[in-house]
């Protein structure tokens, strides 16, 4: 794997925390930002080997496709670039409860929940 990847995440109606992660580097390591109504927080850290190993295979099975159109349903979407993030195409998208509809997304739920891990230790932050 040798893209980047931004994933933008949305909350569910229990949370107001958005989460934008604007690069995912092949190293693993991360940065972006979490928002709230009240407070933006820069983000930034490294998804430890077990996980980012998960995650690669997740990224390489639902996010190594041709562009897609984005859904406004969609709860988390992730783009692909390799120079910029303007140049990013969005290649995947998950709405809730298509954990329950296909394996893809069940793969989705798993790489949601896996980044949220490491997101989550920022919402104090912003909440």
């Amino acid at each position: 794997m040798d893209a980047t990847f931004a994933i933008v995440g949305h909350p569910q109606a229990d949370r107001d925390v958005h989460w934008y992660i604007r690069g995912i580097k092949p190293d693993g390591t991360f940065y972006g930002e979490a928002r709230s109504p009240a407070a933006i927080v820069n983000v930034e850290g490294q998804i430890p080997a077990d996980d980012w190993e998960r995650c690669r295979i997740i990224l390489n099975q639902i996010a190594s496709g041709p562009p897609v159109t984005p859904s406004n349903k969609w709860d988390v979407r992730i783009g692909r670039w390799r120079t910029s993030l303007a140049d990013a195409d969005i290649v995947a998208g998950y709405e809730h409860g298509d954990e329950h509809r296909s394996n893809e997304g069940k793969m989705f739920l798993e790489l949601k929940l896996l980044l949220e891990k490491q997101i989550a230790r920022f919402y104090n932050t912003v909440a």
